[in-house]
């Protein structure tokens, strides 16, 4: 089962893939971005643009006091370089091999 096959399983079965979340891991392939770069590229609201990275990343969740894991891993978030506010979110080797698998997700 390939990567692709995967994705269009687990967006069956849970819906909680949204199409948001599938842009900002196109332009993220090309080079690593914030949340306040991919809002204004994709000319999203910050808030959403955050909570669609989300369901691809590894994150603190406050209130339940729990790392939260997603199913599919495809996204990580790393510590901006100075001035060190904010962060960068780049791909992993699982979400590379998903972009390399599909033609549709390739940035022009």
């Amino acid at each position: 089962m390939t990567a692709l096959d995967q994705l269009l399983d687990y967006w069956d079965q849970h819906g909680r893939i949204g199409l948001l979340a599938l842009r900002c891991m196109r332009e993220i392939s090309v080079h690593p971005r914030t949340p306040l770069e991919l809002a204004a590229m994709l000319n999203e609201n910050p808030g959403a643009v955050h909570r669609a990275l989300q369901t691809l990343t590894v994150y603190w969740d406050a209130q339940k006091q729990v790392v939260c894991l997603p199913e599919y891993h495809w996204l990580q978030r790393r510590r901006r370089p100075k001035p060190g506010k904010g962060y960068r979110y780049f791909l992993t080797n699982k979400g590379r091999s998903v972009i390399d698998q599909t033609h549709t997700l390739q940035p022009q």
